[in-house]
């Protein structure tokens, strides 16, 4: 929670239904009091897992980026590895089962950068970044049943190119962000 924030007041949550349940999300109305006192009726709340992503670095200085299909968007996008925190797993756990899931790659060593939620009005859950240095190949990929992913190993100025071009990933723009203030501190 922002630090600027902290003394505004919540909305009390008067109801809950759950409308849909799957191995992904669950999708339930809350009916809510506003500090004001008026009463909102239905508002929409997805409660997903948490997620990780890494910003995999070689021992080469390139930064390993996925890109994949998303079939929302009907677009492939550079994306950095990453995915659902697994029941009972740590973050840092998540975040170096996906790196090597997804690459086939391992980091030497995982710094956590901080953690964004991603859609704040409608998703309860978080994302959590690491940086992950000294990454090398120790294997193949390992894909779930229906990922079709394509590896990329970059230079920090082709990562700005595909920045500086409209409709990318929101999240990984973010995520980079996060990973060049914590590089530019040290």
């Amino acid at each position: 929670m922002s630090v600027l924030l902290e003394n505004k007041k919540k909305w009390k949550v008067l109801e809950k239904t759950v409308l849909v349940t799957t191995n992904f999300f669950s999708l339930r109305t809350e009916k809510c009091e506003l500090p004001d006192k008026r009463v909102m009726s239905k508002y929409y709340v997805f409660n997903c897992k948490d997620w990780v992503q890494v910003v995999p670095v070689t021992d080469q200085n390139q930064i390993l980026m996925v890109s994949q299909y998303r079939h929302a968007a009907r677009e492939h996008f550079y994306e950095f590895p990453g995915g659902v925190v697994d029941e009972g797993e740590s973050f840092e756990v998540a975040a170096q089962r996906e790196l090597t899931e997804e690459t086939g790659y391992q980091a030497g060593s995982l710094v956590y950068l901080g953690s964004h939620f991603p859609n704040p009005a409608l998703q309860e859950n978080q994302l959590h970044i690491f940086a992950a240095y000294n990454c090398k190949k120790v294997g193949s990929q390992n894909l779930d049943a229906f990922e079709d992913i394509d590896i990329h190993l970059l230079d920090e100025n082709k990562i700005t190119d595909i920045i500086n071009q409209s409709g990318q990933h929101a999240l990984m723009l973010t995520s980079y962000l996060m990973f060049m203030n914590q590089k530019n501190k040290k």
